[in-house]
């Protein structure tokens, strides 16, 4: 068992805190789809859930520079889109190993943690 998991879902700041609640759920049940073992081991043991304002959405934004940074990174992650929003993407879930410091210091330079 990992010693300390956290799931992490970055929103776009433009909406009413209870829509960025939704779509923080929407992304989580993306990345539970995927079957990752991290996933599991966090939704069995760990449970710790941080939602954070990641800017903005479209084209070039900060929550599409986001994804790039976490596929350079080598990190699992699942995104939503909602169609409501143009399919805007409104969600970015992925799971920390908090003991994982290249994806900690991503986190703190950009201000997410």
């Amino acid at each position: 068992m990992k010693e300390n998991l956290r799931l992490y879902i970055l929103v776009p700041y433009n909406l009413s805190p209870i829509q960025q609640g939704i779509q923080a759920l929407h992304a989580t049940v993306e990345l539970g789809l995927l079957g990752k073992a991290d996933y599991v081991e966090w939704a069995k043991n760990h449970k710790t859930t941080i939602v954070l304002n990641a800017g903005t959405t479209g084209e070039g934004s900060s929550m599409e520079q986001h994804r790039a940074n976490l596929i350079r990174l080598s990190v699992d992650f699942a995104t939503f889109r909602e169609p409501d929003l143009n399919n805007a993407m409104t969600g970015i879930a992925f799971i920390v190993d908090m003991s994982n410091s290249l994806l900690l210091g991503y986190l703190k330079q950009m201000g997410l943690a």
